[in-house]
């Protein structure tokens, strides 16, 4: 069996790494491979950039990132030293969305990188205000680690593009394959009862970047303009304090690594009818591939790499960003009919089973592994 360094930097067993898109695949490569997990622990390290940041922060008012060439071969150095020790006896290794510590390592051992962007794509999306020199690091240490990797793995073509186009990355080695979702199977087929009452979904810890606000003004047009009656559920965000809940239900966070939270996030899948997340700002995200497990039409922006998730008009609708809650309210509307909700309703769940699942990542990934031990390192 081959055998797979799987490089990072905390538990894997831990739920809330990554939205548990770490504890995931090290679970899902497990069933082909030996997989040995690689902690690249820093504690020490980690604590210096942070202060570094901080102070940098506070001087000249702009922010900074652990993307630094300096900290990136401190890290890769680590990463250089446990393999020597331990005589380079993996057939490949695995980084999953660790690009500091793969930009600098030096090694024969063929080399899979996986992302749901590129450094390039965050600035001024996710990552805001940062000074010129953290974006010359960070674009310095992200085409060193897409350079040096033997195959890429991005969660959606949004990230491939500009690996492409920006970093000028071969595209024959960058394959995409979409997250699976981070949730068991307890699917349950839905079915449909005429102005019965509607339960929407919204799954997110940040009330501005999620769309919380646009969230609750579809649910207020919808409980206004429409015969049916909705209510809306949200997890990962507390009531602020102004929020009227008559149709509301703030869950508050659930932690995947606790079984009761974990159990209660699964029964909302299943008791909800559509998924909805104004996200301004997505990468991938797990969710939709969690809503389409449980078979929910999603309702969201078209933004980032939300397209290799959402199919427009299929399994859900992506709105313009400057669409507002009246918007998403008359799509939700149009999706809450009997045959057109089970049309979308099934679409999603085939969605889930045709691509959105763990077992069709292995597929894919398996052949990608294979063309990445066909390639010497050097030939690229």
């Amino acid at each position: 069996m081959l055998k797979i360094g799987y490089v990072v930097n905390a538990d894997v067993h831990d739920k809330t790494q990554w939205s548990g898109t770490i504890y995931n695949l090290y679970n899902i490569l497990s069933k082909n491979y030996e997989v040995e997990p690689i902690l690249l622990e820093t504690k020490g390290l980690d604590k210096y950039y942070y202060i570094k940041q901080r102070v940098k922060q506070k001087l000249t008012k702009k922010s900074s990132t652990t993307m630094m060439v300096s900290y990136s071969k401190l890290k890769s150095k680590k990463l250089n030293n446990i393999l020597q020790q331990s005589g380079e006896k993996y057939d490949v290794l695995f980084f999953p969305a660790n690009s500091v510590a793969a930009a600098f390592v030096n090694t024969n051992i063929p080399i899979v990188y996986l992302s749901d962007a590129t450094f390039h794509v965050m600035i001024d999306y996710y990552l805001f205000n940062l000074d010129e020199s953290s974006i010359e690091n960070g674009n310095m240490v992200e085409k060193r680690a897409l350079e040096n990797a033997n195959q890429i793995i991005y969660a959606s073509d949004w990230a491939k593009n500009d690996a492409i186009t920006y970093y000028g990355i071969n595209e024959n080695k960058i394959n995409v394959l979409p997250f699976g979702a981070n949730l068991i199977d307890k699917y349950n087929k839905k079915s449909f009862e005429p102005n019965k009452e509607m339960n929407l979904l919204f799954v997110g810890v940040e009330w501005e970047r999620k769309g919380a606000d646009v969230a609750l003004e579809c649910l207020d047009y919808l409980n206004q303009h429409s015969k049916s009656k909705y209510k809306l559920t949200i997890i990962g965000l507390e009531n602020p304090g102004t929020i009227n809940t008559d149709n509301v239900n703030f869950v508050g966070f659930l932690n995947k690594n606790n079984q009761e939270d974990y159990n209660k996030m699964i029964k909302y899948y299943q008791e909800s009818d559509i998924f909805i997340l104004p996200t301004r700002a997505e990468c991938a995200g797990i969710v939709f591939s969690e809503a389409s497990m449980y078979g929910l039409p999603i309702v969201t922006y078209d933004t980032g790499g939300i397209q290799s998730y959402v199919e427009e008009g299929v399994n859900g609708f992506r709105l313009q960003l400057d669409k507002r809650g009246k918007d998403f309210a008359e799509k939700i509307e149009y999706i809450c009919n009997e045959d057109t909700y089970l049309t979308f309703s099934k679409n999603s769940r085939n969605k889930y089973e045709n691509s959105l699942n763990w077992d069709k990542w292995l597929e894919t990934c398996d052949e990608v592994i294979k063309k990445c031990l066909m390639i010497k390192r050097g030939n690229q």
